[in-house]
């Protein structure tokens, strides 16, 4: 029997389902605010000072909550109050009843922690559980569109979801305690009060306890075996098969240790090994060879995309396909265990063999692109912006006519790891030596750019304007630096109470020298927006240059080399952050946007394909930690010249790391076809039901995006 609330989670109905999820949204908005006042210091809540120092929380006072969860009786009349004890710092505590500054009235500081999924309302189990059957994902306070999706329900991604609140709190109180045992009570206050009310954001709450992201070597695979897995532990892998299934163990469990992606560079580099043991340094021609080599790759992809993370989410997995060149200038000195070296045109035929297998798609009715892993073809080019590999850039061009990858140009020794992350090895070679493995970002801190353009628009004279946006950036710039500096001593008391354990030095994996602190970016072309600059013209793209320069040199200042710590900037993929930010500027400063743009140029802009490879390429170059520009195309590519010609506009115009993107959607009649965000099947005329494309580097439903980027899909220009 189909149930209101099934039809609400099939994805099916999901654009259309849109107002009735709106109208319960009111309902539970109602709801909340009837709990409210369950948490006061009421009768219902007992609020004690605990001079008592917890474990895990150094030199603070902490309040002991007794925390009354009074449901109302439009969910059950039969429910009773009952009570949980909380125990968390006294200043985090009065953090999330008001704004310690006391600018910001009680009721819209309530909904800005809403938004931040840190109201106290939202630990009732109750409420949780009735959000998470109603809505699923569109109510989780771990937003992200990597999940499990259709019209199965998961029971393992309902309880985990349930009991997120939770998860966030003790991620949040936890780091909170450990912030102020460095800067003191007022310094921490006003670092965690701007992200609360959007100055900035600290990106995978969740997961304070983890790094962000990582590019790995599967090289203590080869070397070691499984060791990390005290349970069960394997020797080095002797054959490809049973690399791929130690590679897939390490990745599985790596991600666990993850908030965000994990990349694996040199996957087919130690492949290669395991034939060379068997004497084999080609395979063209050798058809039952391939055969089993594209086995042992559907074997690894298959198991990347199982929902095996939290909240049943599939690890957000990426691996690098390389031209001649890059593989001379990245592996060019790598030593396997038996003092051999690779083979680097049997490796070229091993991605060959991939990509041409990837390229097919799953195996479905009607073609369909693998969510992950994200992969990305890296090219090298010279001084002059020519390709230096002419054969391997028609195959890739060849290969991508379905744009199912991802492109990255590097003119060094660069390479793309995560869906925009870039490892400058560039930057203080005397740090990380050579490579191209073994890096990541331990956290992002992103400024709201967009909020600054407004602050500064209240002053009349432009020039005077321009000077009070940059106090703001450097006041946030401030705030960020040093909530990062915080969270890597925050993993280094991770990593010396025992946990964190791919840190470890016998398993050879994580190296925390290796990783940048991350500063992002969002909201860019709206804050030059509110200051009447327009992006699209010389006078904004020249003061855009001014900003990211500005906090590119500021990373590069406070990068210490002596100790180690080395920060880099990004454009993140906000791809909950857009929203959240807009809606706390909206709220906060009454500005009228529903989410701000992940790409210089908004995707929703009437705007020329060759504009806007231009001015991505122009400002791409002061992103040390990445950006990516999708190119949204209406239909397919007819040839692969078309391709060549559009990636070679690209490189020319210093556009490093882009992808050729599509909307591969589905209709009632199941027609598969790419035709942007139609609404109507261009086979058959029925309407489209879904659609398959990239929210930030990865395809996914559009059906499984937060109602916002469904919204902001629709308004998307395919070209």
């Amino acid at each position: 029997m189909t149930t209101q609330y099934d039809i609400i989670n099939d994805p099916i109905n999901k654009f259309v389902q849109d107002k009735k999820i709106r109208e319960i949204e009111e309902q539970l908005d109602k709801k909340c605010t009837l709990n409210e006042d369950a948490f006061s210091e009421s009768e219902n809540t007992e609020v004690s000072e605990n001079t008592e120092v917890s474990q895990g929380t150094i030199g603070s006072d902490h309040t002991n909550l007794s925390d009354a969860t009074e449901v109302p009786d439009i969910i059950n009349p039969d429910y009773t109050t009952t009570s949980v004890s909380l125990s968390i710092d006294a200043d985090f505590y009065e953090l999330l009843q008001h704004d310690p500054t006391g600018k910001t009235p009680d009721e819209i500081w309530r909904k800005l922690l809403k938004l931040e999924g840190l109201g106290l309302e939202i630990l009732d189990i109750n409420t949780n559980f009735t959000d998470v059957m109603n809505y699923g994902s569109d109510h989780s306070i771990d937003a992200n569109a990597n999940g499990a999706i259709g019209t199965y329900k998961f029971h393992s991604k309902e309880i985990r979801e349930i009991v997120a609140p939770y998860q966030k709190l003790a991620n949040v109180s936890q780091f909170f305690s450990h912030v102020k045992s460095i800067y003191g009570g007022e310094k921490t206050v006003d670092m965690f009060r701007a992200w609360i009310n959007g100055d900035i954001y600290l990106h995978d709450s969740c997961y304070l306890f983890v790094p962000y992201c990582y590019a790995m070597s599967v090289e203590p695979v080869v070397t070691q075996g499984i060791t990390f897995n005290r349970q069960l532990r394997s020797l080095p892998p002797k054959h490809t098969r049973s690399f791929i299934g130690q590679v897939a163990e390490t990745v599985t469990s790596m991600s666990q240790e993850l908030a965000g992606a994990i990349a694996v560079a040199d996957l087919f580099v130690y492949y290669a090994y395991y034939l060379q043991l068997e004497g084999i340094e080609t395979v063209v021609n050798n058809k039952e060879k391939v055969e089993e080599i594209e086995n042992d790759y559907q074997s690894l992809v298959h198991i990347l995309n199982c929902a095996h993370r939290f909240s049943c989410q599939s690890a957000f997995t990426n691996i690098s396909i390389f031209d001649k060149p890059s593989l001379e200038h990245l592996f060019g000195t790598v030593y396997y265990p038996d003092g051999s070296q690779p083979n680097l045109d049997l490796v070229m035929e091993l991605q060959k063999i991939f990509c041409n297998w990837f390229a097919r798609g799953q195996s479905t009715e009607s073609f369909l692109p693998y969510p992950f892993p994200v992969v990305t073809l890296n090219l090298k080019v010279n001084d002059d912006k020519e390709v230096m590999d002419q054969e391997t850039f028609e195959y890739f061009c060849e290969i991508n006519m379905n744009g199912l990858f991802n492109f990255f140009v590097s003119d060094s020794n660069k390479l793309a790891s995560c869906c925009r992350v870039i490892n400058n090895l560039n930057v203080h070679m005397s740090v990380f030596g050579e490579g191209g493995v073994n890096i990541g970002s331990l956290r992002i801190v992103t400024l709201n750019l967009a909020r600054m353009g407004y602050y500064a628009s209240k002053e009349q004279d432009k020039e005077k304007a321009i000077d009070v946006f940059f106090e703001h950036l450097d006041a946030q710039l401030e705030k960020a630096y040093y909530m990062l500096l915080a969270h890597r001593a925050f993993i280094v008391k991770q990593m010396e109470r025992g946990a964190c354990p791919f840190f470890k030095d016998e398993l050879g994996y994580m190296f925390l020298e290796r990783f940048f602190l991350t500063f992002g970016i969002n909201g860019l072309y709206e804050g030059l927006n509110e200051m009447g600059y327009d992006m699209l013209k010389e006078d904004g793209i020249e003061l855009s240059r001014r900003i990211l320069k500005h906090i590119t040199d500021y990373a590069n200042d406070k990068c210490d080399i002596k100790n180690k710590i080395l920060f880099n900037v990004e454009q993140v993929p906000g791809e909950s952050l857009a929203i959240k930010h807009a809606k706390k500027d909206m709220l906060v400063n009454d500005m009228q946007y529903e989410i701000y743009a992940n790409q210089f140029v908004p995707l929703w802009t009437d705007i020329s394909l060759e504009e806007r490879i231009k001015i991505d390429g122009d400002l791409a170059k002061y992103m040390s930690g990445g950006c990516i520009t999708h190119i949204n195309l209406a239909d397919r590519m007819q040839s692969a010249s078309q391709m060549q010609a559009v990636v070679k506009y690209a490189i020319k115009n210093h556009c490093e790391h882009f992808a050729i993107n599509y909307s591969y959607n589905s209709c009632t009649q199941k027609h598969i076809t790419i035709s942007g965000n139609a609404t109507t099947c261009p086979i058959c005329s029925e309407p489209i039901i879904d659609h398959i494309t990239r929210i930030v580097g990865y395809f996914t439903s559009v059906s499984a995006w937060s109602p916002g980027r469904r919204e902001e899909f629709m308004r998307r220009r395919f070209l």
